[in-house]
């Protein structure tokens, strides 16, 4: 993250116009939010897991639950709901946590992502 800062800085400071500074800005913005609320949904969701797993083993079914309640609380209701996610369904959702390998290897590194991306 730290990184791609560096080479953002220098890109804006190369821009030719207002309007590609502009674009520079908002894609960068754009990346910061969807990153820290990824991030944070990530800990959320490794909150409920390791806390239920306290009282026992979880199943691959509940833990597709905590997915999906993290999903729901930070990115809202699905749009075809009539809700106001930027993602129009979750469906095929309630496996993506199984690619995320800092969940398995690391737990709650994820924090450090947001963390960065709000410190640079």
């Amino acid at each position: 993250i730290f990184g791609e800062m560096i080479v953002f800085r220098d890109l804006l400071g190369e821009s030719s116009s207002k309007e590609e500074e502009l674009t520079l800005l908002m894609s960068k913005f754009d990346d910061v939010v969807n990153s820290v609320v990824r991030q944070c949904s990530f800990d959320r969701f490794e909150e409920l897991v390791h806390t239920a797993r306290e009282k026992g083993e979880l199943s691959a079914s509940g833990i597709d639950g905590f997915w999906m309640t993290a999903l729901r609380e930070y990115y809202g209701k699905e749009a075809d709901d009539g809700g106001d996610s930027p993602f129009d369904s979750y469906e095929d959702s309630s496996h993506l946590w199984s690619y995320v390998p800092h969940f398995h290897h690391v737990p709650f590194y994820v924090y450090s992502y947001a963390f960065a991306d709000l410190v640079v």
